[in-house]
C-alpha cells in the first residue's frame, strides 16, 4: 500500500503515480517522514517553512537508502538530513550534499502532484 508521494519528478526518480494527499493530514513543522511507494521505493518527505518537499530516499554516493531506521533521517544537529551509511549531510530544502563523500551532488527531488 502506498502511503504518500507524487505524480512526476524533476530528477531521475521516474514517474511516481501516487497522490500527494496520502502523505497525511497534519504533521510537525521541521520534520521528516518516510513515504513508501507501490513499486518498493521510498521517499523522504520534509516539512519546512509551511511547505513539503519530497526526495527519493537514495544517497547519490552509493544508491542506498538514507534512514538510520525506517523514517529517521535527521542528523544530530536537528536540521540536516543524514545518510546512515557514510554520514553525508544534505540540505533539507534543496537536497544538496554539503558534507561527505557525495559533496556537491543532490538527492533526487520529486515534484508533488495531485
Amino acid at each position: 500500500m502506498t502511503r504518500g508521494a507524487s505524480n512526476g519528478t524533476d530528477g531521475n526518480a521516474g514517474a511516481m503515480n501516487t497522490k500527494a494527499d496520502r502523505i497525511g493530514g497534519t504533521w510537525r513543522e521541521n520534520s521528516s517522514a518516510r513515504v513508501e511507494l507501490d513499486d518498493g521505493r521510498s521517499l523522504i518527505a520534509v516539512r519546512r517553512g509551511g511547505a513539503t518537499r519530497l526526495f527519493l530516499n537514495r544517497c547519490p554516493h552509493r544508491g542506498i537508502e538514507l534512514d538510520w531506521v525506517p523514517g529517521l533521517f535527521t542528523a544530530i544537529d536537528g536540521h540536516h538530513l543524514q545518510c546512515a551509511t557514510h554520514g553525508a549531510l544534505f540540505d533539507p530544502d534543496t537536497g544538496l550534499c554539503i558534507s561527505g563523500p557525495c559533496s556537491g551532488q543532490s538527492l533526487d527531488r520529486v515534484a508533488i502532484g495531485t
